[in-house]
């Protein structure tokens, strides 16, 4: 079927004049102009006894509980913060430095769900353990162990 030359589409290097006022967006002129949505800092609680350790501007995003820190087997508090994972041993509340690490050297990280096996009296129930095994670019490996059940807190 042939086109006339008039029912053609615009070519896109001729100027398109025929916008309608609607189809016209106009412009402000200026960035003050915007409305910008205004965030308020949130005032978040530092839990007892980690400020301390904390560096400068550093926040606590998340704290994990009933954490077991599988390379030493020890157990404790993993709290992520925006800059490292630091894990607090749960007896002496030292830092455990095997179990700290810069985000930024951690090359991966992955999630594992082990089956241990059954009591005697279960056979039917297997139970499995959770891991978080992190992968530093410095080539340490990091295994963290959490127990089943346990709830773990956003900040």
């Amino acid at each position: 079927m042939y086109r006339s030359r008039s029912a053609r589409s615009p070519s896109l290097r001729e100027p398109e004049t025929r916008l309608s006022e609607s189809d016209k967006i106009e412009g402000a002129g200026s960035w003050d102009a915007l409305e910008w949505t205004k965030i308020d800092p949130v005032a978040r609680s530092i839990p007892t006894g980690v400020k301390q350790f904390l560096l400068e501007a550093e926040q606590v995003i998340v704290e994990g509980y009933g954490v077991v820190l599988v390379n030493t087997d020890d157990a404790g508090t993993l709290y992520v913060t925006n800059f490292r994972l630091l894990f607090l041993s749960e007896g002496s509340r030292d830092i455990i430095t095997i179990g700290t690490i810069p985000l930024a050297t951690i090359e991966k990280f992955q999630k594992i769900a082990v089956k241990l096996p059954s009591g005697p009296r279960q056979p039917e129930k297997t139970r499995s353990q959770r891991l978080l095994q992190i992968i530093g670019k410095d080539m340490r490996i990091i295994v963290f162990g959490f127990r089943a059940r346990t709830k773990q807190v956003n900040s």
